[in-house]
């Protein structure tokens, strides 16, 4: 084979590398972007939709108040739906129906626990109860506990320590408070008090980042 004949083939070798590794850098780009978090309704968003609904929004937080549990989330954030609102045409903001206001108790008292403990620093709702309707459109499992008021979605920072402290509480704590602890690609957290269990980015305990070897 000639020299230019070797040259020819190392080139298209090189240009078939090339594409694959371009389709990776690719398929990498579109997980990021997939994982970038919804942008969420602004504070003006909330009050402009709150002037609606003062009388629902005052009824709930005097039940909170009620339960010890109305300080520890702001309400701005307590009734958020669920991120992908927007897409779904839906309401950014939602006051659960007053049947289910019991069920988000318990998780409120754990936010307040974690957070007196530093297990949770300034953690950001994002994401509360869901119709039906808003869930099936925004992705969520059939059996989603936030249908029932029992779940709460969060934005936090995560870093290897933080991670590692929320972890060890779910650890040593979550079964007591059963405690079901989800993490998402976006870099969202769920909790809720429906069962201990944790889980990862493909919905299963084999991707939780509690549950991984060290």
């Amino acid at each position: 084979m000639s020299g230019k004949h070797r040259l020819f083939g190392f080139l298209i070798v090189l240009s078939i590398g090339a594409v694959f590794f371009l389709q990776g850098c690719t398929h990498r780009i579109s997980q990021l972007i997939s994982a970038t978090p919804v942008e969420s309704p602004t504070f003006d968003e909330y009050l402009a939709w709150a002037a609606n609904h003062s009388e629902e929004i005052i009824a709930y937080r005097a039940f909170l108040d009620e339960k010890a549990v109305g300080d520890i989330v702001p309400m701005s954030q307590l009734l958020k739906s669920a991120r992908d609102w927007k897409k779904c045409n839906a309401e950014p903001f939602t006051v659960p129906p007053k049947e289910l206001w019991p069920n988000i108790v318990s998780t409120l008292q754990v936010v307040k626990k974690f957070k007196a403990e530093g297990v949770l620093i300034n953690p950001v709702a994002a994401s509360v109860y869901r119709d039906p309707v808003l869930n099936v459109c925004a992705g969520g499992s059939l059996k989603s506990k936030h249908l029932q008021l029992n779940a709460m979605d969060f934005d936090i920072e995560t870093t290897s320590d933080s991670l590692e402290i929320l972890c060890n509480a779910w650890k040593t704590q979550g079964p007591d408070l059963k405690l079901g602890l989800g993490f998402y690609s976006s870099g969202r957290i769920h909790l809720d008090t429906q069962g201990y269990r944790s889980w990862g980015s493909d919905y299963s305990h084999k991707t939780s980042p509690c549950l991984q070897p060290k």
